[in-house]
Order: C-alpha cells, then sequence, then structure tokens
C-alpha cells in the first residue's frame, strides 16, 4: 500500500493537507543519532508527499549541523522564553528535551498533528509510523503514549525492583500514601 493511499489523500492538489510534524531535540553530542533518525525517516523522500514534515527543538547544536537539518527540509526551533519561560533555562540541561513536549503545540503552531521521537530512535518501518501518525491525526483529542517495554532493559521489566524505585522516588516528593498508590501504575515510555 503506498502512503498516499494509507493517508487517503485525495487526489486534487488544491485540497489542503492536514499538516503532521514528527518533532526531535538534542544538543550537539547527540546529534549525530538525531541525523541518523531523520535519514531514517527522509529514506524514501514521501513524508511530503503525505503531509508529514520534521521539526527539531534546537538544545546546543552548532551551527554545522543546524545548517544540515535546514538543507534537508527540517524546521529548526528554539527553546522561546516567552513560550516555556524559566522552563527552557540551559541549567535543565538535556532534562529541558523532556520538559518542552507540552510546550510543542506553541513551539510548531502550524502543525495540526505532533509527534514525537527521541533523538536516539530509528525508523526500519516508515509505513507503521505513517499508520500511527494516521490514528493520532484522525482522533487529535487524544494523547497516545505506550507502557515501557524493552527487552534489553532486564531491570525495568524486573517489577520488584521497579516497583521500589517508583516507591522511592514518589515518597520523598509526595509522602508515603501517593507513594503507594504511584506504585500500582504502569510506568510510560514517551520516547515516541
Amino acid at each position: 500500500m503506498g502512503h498516499r493511499q494509507l493517508f487517503n489523500l485525495p487526489t486534487n492538489s488544491e485540497e489542503k493537507q492536514r499538516k503532521i510534524i514528527i518533532v526531535s531535540s538534542c544538543d550537539q553530542g547527540y546529534f549525530p543519532l538525531v541525523k541518523g533518525l531523520f535519514l531514517s525517516l527522509l529514506q524514501d523522500g514521501s513524508l511530503a508527499d503525505v503531509g508529514v514534515q520534521l521539526g527539531f527543538i534546537d538544545m546546543g547544536c552548532d551551527e554545522a549541523a543546524l545548517a544540515w537539518m535546514r538543507d534537508h527540509g527540517i524546521l529548526v526551533r528554539q527553546l522561546d522564553p516567552a513560550v516555556m519561560g524559566e522552563l527552557g533555562d540551559s541549567r535543565f540541561g538535556y532534562r529541558r528535551a523532556q520538559i518542552c513536549r507540552p510546550f510543542l503545540p506553541a513551539l510548531f503552531p502550524e502543525a495540526d498533528t505532533l509527534a514525537w521521537m527521541d533523538s536516539d530512535m530509528w525508523v526500519q518501518d516508515l509505513p507503521g509510523v505513517l499508520r500511527i501518525l494516521r490514528a493520532a491525526d484522525d482522533d487529535r483529542d487524544r494523547a497516545y503514549i505506550s507502557p515501557e517495554f524493552h527487552y534489553t532493559y532486564a531491570r525495568v521489566m524486573d517489577f520488584a525492583v521497579r516497583k521500589r524505585e517508583a516507591y522511592d522516588l514518589s515518597e520523598s516528593l509526595y509522602g508515603a500514601d501517593v507513594a503507594t498508590a504511584m506504585t500500582l501504575r504502569p510506568i510510560y515510555n514517551s520516547g515516541f
């Protein structure tokens, strides 16, 4: 199935397509990884045909890295203090890539639908990603997120260890009652 059929795109080129933007972020140290992510998404050149664009939030890349992104049609944005306030401050380091996610609609106001992909991801199945984006675009009132699972993270899958980590973190911040309740909840991954 072609990407155009997957998205049920009109053949009338004058009809406005909805704009979906896949966003990632990093500093210069992670630039080789985010470059790999973007190259994996650009592999067959069809994203623009289905109304998908790539976006990037600069957390401290050099000008050559930013020029590479712009040369590949990637929208580059800076953390805007008017949008994020103190949360965009460099003292938060790499955590800003997590903190900025609720602000994506303000940083990319031209998007109808936004998807986040961590900079260390690699896409092997672009049609699969496009199916997920289509589902998200069809139901924009929801947020889509996946339970944490990775076969190489044996420690993550050790429920007793994970429960203790969740309890200790929540207890130190919110007290024993909240910590007990939090250990019963699933842990989700916000990487995609």
